[in-house]
């Protein structure tokens, strides 16, 4: 079994973690979920705020590249039917700097990490509909 720390920066640090984990949870279970609406923000601890803003950001990015890979996949495979989804990464993509967020309460930033996950949806949804679209062109 293990030993529970004995110093208060480890048990601050312990209880950080925790606090940390639950957080991107919710971020994560949003995006299973497949909608920002119902996403419970109140989990979010005020001294993680950022750092779930800052997680949100960057899964969306990473999604966003996936959607951007596989566009360009479709386009080279299949040059005649390919999808018009090409897009900038500006273009698309709609997150507050890191000198906007640092002038943010966490009320605020709580309203747009709910934004940023809204987005991450967005584009888990188009690299799902564009699989689908990929299966009906390889069947025909």
């Amino acid at each position: 079994m293990p030993e529970k720390p004995e110093s208060a920066f480890a048990k601050k640090a312990l209880t950080d973690s925790a606090t940390w984990e639950e957080a991107k949870l919710v971020i994560d279970q949003a995006v299973q979920s497949g909608t920002s609406k119902n996403m419970e923000v109140d989990k979010i601890k005020d001294n993680v705020a950022v750092q779930t803003l800052s997680y949100a950001i960057e899964v969306l990015h990473t999604k966003q590249g996936q959607s951007n890979n596989l566009a360009n996949d479709i386009a080279r495979k299949h040059p005649k039917r390919a999808l018009k989804v090409e897009r900038t990464t500006e273009q698309q993509l709609s997150v507050p700097s890191y000198g906007e967020i640092k002038g943010m309460d966490t009320d605020q930033i709580k309203a747009e990490t709910i934004k940023v996950v809204g987005q991450i949806v967005k584009v888990v949804k188009e690299i799902r509909e564009m699989g689908n679209e990929v299966t009906k062109i390889e069947k025909k």
